[in-house]
């Protein structure tokens, strides 16, 4: 997961996050913390290729996509979500999900609410 956008952001100050699912009863292993990440809506682009693809898709969600939709990034970081375990998977083929959290921008919420008499 990743807080920062690399092409914002120094890539000396770019924070990023390991995570995998756990059920709430599974133990974490130790020297690991436990986080929530909530429901949210998210933009998602599938890439089924090598990495340069994953690069192109990571740029046309955020140069592309997100400037031109009713969306702004959500206080949650980025993601891929894998399908395959890339240390399994030597060929260099990868399967994934990149995944931006979003919410409709405020304007077009209060717009949205005052419609529905809000």
């Amino acid at each position: 997961m990743s807080w920062d956008d690399p092409d914002v952001v120094p890539a000396e100050l770019c924070r990023y996050d390991l995570g995998v699912t756990a059920g709430p009863l599974e133990a974490v292993p130790p020297g690991t913390t436990r986080r929530w990440v909530p429901t949210c809506a998210a933009a998602s682009l599938a890439v089924r290729g090598d990495l340069a693809d994953v690069d192109v898709a990571w740029q046309r969600l955020h140069r592309s996509w997100l400037p031109t939709s009713s969306y702004g990034r959500a206080a949650l970081p980025a993601m891929e979500w894998f399908h395959t375990t890339p240390p399994t998977n030597p060929s260099g083929h990868w399967d994934l999900d990149c995944l931006i959290p979003v919410v409709l921008h405020r304007k077009i919420r209060q717009a949205v609410g005052r419609r529905r008499g809000r």
